[in-house]
């Protein structure tokens, strides 16, 4: 498949993103809404497994599972699932540079728990539950996405999804019944593996360490691992207690659902919380979406908002950091809209709208570029209006949460009115600093690729004024 492509009339390839254990990931543009997709097409292995994911992807829906699309085959006979685009890396990766802080880690879990509540209400079961399925989005714990149900067991049917003698999911993380095919597997499989997961996310260590495949299995049917609170001092007893139970051979040993581990967790978490940096917590609580960072072009007389700290393009594109303007608020918050992007080369000009048509957007020759976040359709606790300002004379548009316009007045830009309601930035993203021009620009973007949560800087009052005399915004 190559760039340009389209797939079911539908999904307009952009470039090959990554191969996964069963099929090959493309980015794709939705015509039909403008959105990105992590669009993975069969390469090789079983359709049926491959279907299944499709299938239970379109049976759940919930804010920490990745967001089905669509599925079917393309032009050549191959089968697809199209899913949102995600930017961060996996848990396994986080995990690499150590153990998350107890309170990151219990609303981690907590989070993942109660999309697996969700999906087994559902009939699915994930079976698979492990770091690597477990995405950061720009690599933050609380914004985890739940992903690949490709070994997911419909418990609703009869029939068997695997041959015998198949074990499907990754050893180290699975439960002693899906090593032991004479033991039915059901949704305390997945409580058994979310426990692997925050043992290791609290002690920096996998529960079950061997040299082998045959061993790690002998360890997961024969063996508890280490104690929490000898490998994590720090860890509550009633942590401790909780992963004993999640961790139990019999699965009648085990809390009787994740709606139980959801409960125990919610109990847990106001305890563990101050373990984590204050600067480190949401300011804003569950409601916090990306950060926006606005940067500007002398040249392009162009304001340019990114959730990518590092600019995306605006460094080797000349733009100046001009530090963190408004948070977007979370995917899934009710009330919300998506603000769309857009942008138009002969311009050099960027358009943000709520409406996915683009306003006249389209009509004035723009190209929609996605999803810059997510916007309140009307005033919630804690959101402020974000107001837009437009100059004909430099074909520029100027977004800001201040009613009396900063600058925009002064530089003849004309009130357009309220676009949707954000979160203020918080003081730490307005106090760090992100050195403009030291940093180096970054690559091509995957949905693999880690964003790093940089701290932004407010402009100085030289720099305000130098954008006055050079009619920046």
């Amino acid at each position: 498949m190559r760039s340009g492509d389209t797939v079911a009339r539908r999904f307009q390839v952009e470039r090959f993103a990554g191969a996964g254990a069963m099929g090959l990931v493309y980015r794709a543009r939705d015509v039909e809404t403008g959105e990105w997709v992590a669009l993975k097409v069969l390469a090789h292995g079983s359709a049926e497994r491959f279907l299944r994911e499709a299938r239970a992807l379109a049976e759940v829906s919930h804010p920490h599972i990745v967001r089905y699309v669509d599925h079917g085959h393309t032009e050549a006979g191959e089968p697809y699932l199209a899913m949102e685009w995600l930017e961060g890396a996996d848990l396994a990766q986080k995990l690499q540079a150590g153990p998350l802080p107890l309170a990151q880690a219990l609303g981690l879990a907590r989070s993942v728990a109660g999309a697996l509540a969700v999906a087994h209400g559902r009939g699915v079961v994930h079976r698979d539950v492990k770091p690597s399925n477990l995405f950061l989005v720009l690599g933050d714990p609380a914004r985890v996405k739940v992903l690949d149900f490709g070994a997911a067991r419909f418990i609703r049917t009869t029939s068997a999804p695997t041959a015998s003698g198949i074990v499907l999911g990754t050893p180290g993380y699975l439960a002693p019944e899906q090593v032991n095919e004479d033991t039915a597997v059901d949704g305390r499989a997945d409580v058994f593996s979310l426990g692997c997961v925050l043992y290791e996310c609290v002690a920096g260590r996998p529960a079950f360490v061997a040299q082998h495949v045959l061993a790690l299995l002998g360890k997961i049917l024969r063996e508890d691992p280490p104690p929490l609170r000898q490998v994590a001092a720090h860890a509550p007893e009633v942590l401790e207690a909780l992963l004993i139970a999640m961790l139990a051979k019999d699965p009648g040993g085990r809390p009787a659902g994740m709606t139980a581990i959801t409960e125990a967790l919610d109990r847990l978490i106001p305890a563990g919380a101050g373990d984590v940096a204050p600067e480190s917590v949401a300011p804003h609580g569950n409601i916090a979406g990306p950060m926006v960072y606005r940067w500007w072009s002398v040249d392009a007389s162009d304001h340019f908002y990114t959730t990518e700290p590092d600019g995306e393009r605006a460094l080797p594109c000349g733009y100046i950091y001009e530090g963190a303007r408004f948070q977007t608020l979370r995917e899934g918050c009710a009330g919300t809209v998506p603000l769309f992007r857009w942008y138009s080369r002969a311009r050099s000009d960027h358009f943000y709208t709520t409406d996915p048509e683009g306003e006249r957007a389209a009509a004035t020759g723009y190209q929609l570029e996605g999803i810059l976040g997510y916007v309140a359709q009307s005033e919630q606790p804690g959101t402020v209006a974000l107001h837009r300002w437009w100059n004909a004379s430099c074909s520029d548009h100027f977004y800001t949460t201040d009613r009396a316009g900063e600058l925009a007045p002064r530089l003849g830009y004309e009130y357009q009115g309220v676009i949707g309601h954000v979160l203020p930035a918080d003081e730490k993203s307005l106090q760090g600093g992100v050195e403009s021009g030291v940093r180096s620009a970054p690559g091509d973007a995957s949905g693999s690729a880690g964003a790093s949560e940089a701290e932004a800087a407010e402009p100085s009052d030289d720099a305000v004024a130098d954008a006055a005399e050079t009619g920046g915004g």
